[in-house]
């Protein structure tokens, strides 16, 4: 019963910590929003779809469609489109 109640004290202990499964494998955590330099994979200054597709399942960008942020329908993602959106209110 001891080693019991010694367990579930251990695993409430680690639970609480507030340490996650990634932190535990050794696997780095970005918390940070991704810019727009980051999302640039190819350098080219300008974010094509496949590149907004990465990150559309992320929290911070969940809802936002590549058709919304290429404002001139160009099928791309300028700085200044990207920037424009977030900074909506």
């Amino acid at each position: 019963m001891t080693r019991v109640i010694f367990l579930l004290t251990a695993m409430l202990a680690f639970l609480s910590s507030g340490v996650s499964a990634e932190n535990v494998w050794g696997e780095e955590q970005d918390d940070e929003p991704k810019t727009f330099q980051e999302l640039d994979m190819n350098g080219d200054g300008k974010l094509d779809k496949s590149e907004v597709m990465e990150v559309q399942d992320d929290h911070d960008f969940e809802g936002v469609e590549f058709d919304t942020l290429d404002e001139d329908d160009d099928g791309e993602v300028s700085n200044d489109e990207w920037d424009g959106y977030f900074s909506q209110d």
